[in-house]
């Protein structure tokens, strides 16, 4: 089962050190979301995978990464703004999730690598029952997706599955047409995968925007 333990940080920031709240252990269970989110056993991991400091406001996952000086002046322009020369107050999982999605903007990462944090904020936020914001975060995460398969970012291996991320984003937010243009897109040998699309797909044609779990076995 998935516990929480403490854990001491270097901010990649400041450099001062805080404690936060990690996820331990491994057990997720066989539920899975068809937008790819897994569930744990226990404490959901995901809630505590993302580490803000009490001093700066810097939001990253592990901390570990150097920051180069450009990033850092454009880090600094935006968490002046963001905290008016104040400490951060404590923060939902939503709103650390959105920070860093922010962050990495300002930083140049990947468009997959900021999708698939504004999918998350999209879960958390969903988890605090703000679907409203859930939903924009979830436009976020698909714009993104889209972008990094119209830049060839995607493996040729992978793009399958980003394509139907995309048809499945756009039928969460009821955008049911693009959903099933986006399902008729996939081409993938892989059977779960084409028989995934098919169920999504008659769920748009529908047009339903439910939670569905992908069907285990």
């Amino acid at each position: 089962m998935t516990t929480l333990s403490r854990k001491p940080f270097e901010c990649a920031f400041c450099g001062k050190v805080f404690q936060d709240d990690i996820a331990v252990g491994s057990s997720i269970s066989s539920a899975q979301d068809t937008d790819f989110r897994m569930h744990s056993i226990g404490v959901q991991a995901i809630t505590h995978c993302v580490h803000t400091c009490p001093f700066c406001g810097f939001t990253d996952d592990l901390h570990e990464e150097e920051l180069q000086t450009e990033e850092r002046e454009r880090i600094l322009e935006y968490l002046t703004t963001c905290w008016l020369g104040e400490r951060p107050g404590s923060l939902s999982s939503t709103q650390k999730y959105e920070l860093l999605a922010k962050l990495f903007i300002l930083r140049n990462r990947p468009s997959m690598e900021i999708a698939r944090v504004y999918l998350k904020a999209a879960w958390m936020a969903e988890d605090e029952s703000n679907l409203e914001l859930g939903n924009r975060f979830r436009e976020c995460a698909r714009d993104f997706l889209v972008r990094a398969l119209e830049t060839h970012e995607v493996e040729q291996e992978t793009t399958p599955l980003i394509t139907y991320l995309v048809g499945e984003l756009n039928r969460r937010l009821g955008k049911f047409n693009e959903a099933v243009e986006w399902f008729s897109r996939v081409r993938s040998e892989d059977p779960r995968l084409a028989e995934l699309c098919r169920r999504q797909e008659f769920l748009a044609f529908i047009q339903t925007s439910v939670n569905a779990r992908i069907p285990e076995g």
